[in-house]
């Protein structure tokens, strides 16, 4: 065992605790707008750029008349070795220039570069010293999934690359002092670094993991432990998750090595720590590589990004236009699989990375609620919901079973007794599920016998796979949500209500896009009892398919049997779920009703509520997330 690994683990922070920001910068001075400084060396000149040292600032001239590293204000300085003169500007630009006899500059013309960027080099530095993010194999090369990453950044961005290896105690300090452009060394984005430093997008989720033996079956959370022990190392965020979860015992370790040797022996059920660690242990290392796996995913965010000196915003867009080409084309799926699963990309199909069509909904007010409906349906009141991105289809099979595919998730139908399907009544039947929902299907339809549970998992899946924050934590049977964050989630009811009536383009229809449910919906009297192929129906206002009929559709509120009255913001639902049919125990709502239904359930403003931990062969959902 590295006894550096382990002393670091026992921080719960690993890249965290690894040595403080240097403070120590380049200072910045006033300086008049134009005017001749002699006083500079050159320090290099290479790969058509220059390098230059002036009064302890450090100026690179890129040959697409780009430079790093800025003073105050614009400046003009000379090459004593050559008769050329430069303008150093304060956004970042550069041009060569003759200086008049009464002190005005003017450009000298040079000719654009064709190769674009093809010629920039960036400099990225690393401590290869942390498998499998970044280390240093056999051949004494640097390897791992940064330098994977990077690689691929490079490639898409049409630049060149130099990587060093760099202890981690000065990492930051060069960086403040311009040794280097970029680090990439799974470095975590904190508010405390954002202060010194800027990042690019993140790029992974290095959040705790839970590690069990290959053979174990039906477990892919913490939960699923409850009444066995799950190891941790002492002081780590691992072992605090492992506490939140109540019914599971925890163990602790002075070193983490010791944890996975009592997994492999068979002395606990599982470990948690975070990806990169486990990666190691499960996938590289020799002796546990056969015998552990990693299920599911993070469940803590500990994003990592690349670092860029502050005030660097052209490496710092250069790499996040790169790094959102890597993430389109499918390369970073690739290589999460690769270094993160053990498989290599060709072991399996992955997918595009845009898995969901969105709809651009502008927020607005309305109405929600009917007068001339059930009681539920009461008070009609006002409410105001801002603008989202909402799924322009409901969830297909297809997209599920990419999903279940990838995360090796399984659902509650399949780890349960089975879904409920109609046989002429609804049937709780032993091998239902989203995959056999007791009628034929493609992986065009929408997937049904998925439960609220599912579909949550879901959405921190999709919210993972495309690099975004997860709304959603789930602790056992408890989930909570951060609506302030980037990712995928369910819609509140209000947010429903409102895209189905039309959102601001609503002309007031009983169903969603029609008073004519025919148009709009697959329902009792045309489905055939069946679903059918998303989108074939005509749109509603926003050009949102399908949220009358075909299937009901899971919201994120707890039911209530009344409305709140009086005019309402952002509204999240009730506080717990009352009952309501086969939401005997306490619900969630769902909406829009499905090919079982008459008419009357498929109304904008109707009201459903299932318990969260059933599925129905007539259920499923649509997400959305924030612009």
């Amino acid at each position: 065992m590295c006894p550096r690994r382990s002393a670091l683990a026992a921080s719960g922070k690993r890249r965290d605790n690894r040595g403080k920001v240097s403070q120590e910068g380049v200072g910045v001075r006033k300086i008049l707008l134009v005017f001749v400084l002699f006083a500079f060396s050159v320090f290099s000149l290479c790969s058509q750029e220059l390098l230059i040292l002036h009064a302890g600032q450090r100026y690179l001239l890129h040959d697409d008349r780009t430079w790093e590293l800025l003073d105050a204000n614009d400046l003009v300085i000379s090459d004593p070795d050559s008769s050329s003169c430069y303008l150093i500007k304060n956004d970042h630009t550069w041009t060569e220039v003759t200086i008049l006899a009464n002190g005005q500059t003017v450009p000298i013309a040079m000719e654009k570069s064709e190769n674009g960027n093809k010629n920039k080099k960036i400099i990225v530095a690393m401590d290869a010293t942390w498998p499998p993010m970044e280390f240093v194999d056999e051949q004494k090369k640097i390897v791992g999934f940064d330098v994977d990453l990077v690689n691929e950044i490079a490639k898409a961005g049409e630049f060149q690359v130099e990587m060093k290896n760099t202890a981690w105690d000065g990492i930051f300090a060069g960086l403040a002092t311009g040794n280097y452009q970029v680090i990439a060394s799974s470095v975590t984005i904190t508010d405390e670094r954002k202060a010194t430093m800027d990042f690019s997008e993140p790029y992974v989720n290095a959040g705790q993991v839970l590690v069990v033996r290959k053979e174990t079956t039906g477990v892919t959370t913490l939960a699923d432990l409850v009444g066995k022990k799950v190891g941790g190392q002492i002081g780590t965020t691992g072992v605090m998750e492992i506490g939140k979860v109540t019914g599971v015992v925890p163990k602790t370790y002075d070193e983490i090595g010791l944890a996975y040797q009592d997994l492999a022996d068979g002395n606990i059920m599982g470990v948690v720590t975070d990806l990169p660690i486990a990666a190691d242990f499960a996938l590289r290392n020799p002796t546990y590589k056969d015998k552990l796996m990693i299920v599911g995913k993070p469940f803590t965010e500990e994003w990592l990004g690349f670092a860029f000196k502050k005030g660097d915003s052209k490496t710092q867009k250069l790499f996040n236009d790169a790094l959102s080409k890597v993430r389109a084309n499918g390369k970073l799926d690739e290589l999460i699989t690769k270094w993160f699963t053990g498989k290599e990309s060709s072991q399996r199909d992955i997918p595009p990375a845009d898995i969901v069509e969105l709809i651009s909904v502008q927020g607005g007010s309305f109405a929600m609620g009917s007068d001339s409906g059930e009681a539920d349906e009461k008070p009609v009141h006002q409410v105001t919901v801002s603008s989202f991105l909402m799924g322009k289809y409901e969830i297909t099979v297809g997209e599920f079973r990419r999903f279940v595919d990838e995360a090796g998730y399984r659902t509650e139908a399949e780890t349960g007794d089975g879904a409920y399907i109609w046989t002429g009544t609804w049937e709780k039947r032993k091998g239902t599920n989203w995959n056999n929902p007791g009628y034929s299907q493609s992986d065009k339809n929408p997937v049904s016998c998925a439960s609220w549970n599912d579909a949550i998992a879901f959405c921190n899946w999709l919210s993972d796979r495309e690099g975004l924050q997860r709304v959603y934590r789930v602790q056992g049977t408890n989930t909570t949500a951060d609506f302030s964050k980037s990712g995928y989630r369910l819609p509140t009811e209000a947010e429903w209500e409102y895209a189905a009536r039309g959102g601001f383009s609503s002309r007031g229809y009983t169903y969603s896009g029609s008073n004519d449910v025919g148009q709009v919906a697959w329902y009792y009297s045309n489905s055939g009892s069946t679903t059918h192929v998303v989108g074939t129906k005509a749109p509603n206002e926003l050009g949102l398919y399908d949220m009358s009929g075909n299937v009901w559709e899971w919201c994120w509120d707890w039911y209530a049997s009344t409305y709140q009255a009086g005019a309402q913001t952002n509204p999240m639902g009730a506080a717990s779920g009352a009952a309501s049919g086969a939401a005997s125990g306490g619900g969630r709502v769902d909406r829009g009703g499905g090919w079982y239904d008459s008419a009357e359930y498929l109304r904008s403003a109707f009201r459903g509520a299932i318990s969260p931990g059933l599925s129905y062969g007539h259920l499923g959902f649509r997400v959305l997330r924030r612009p």
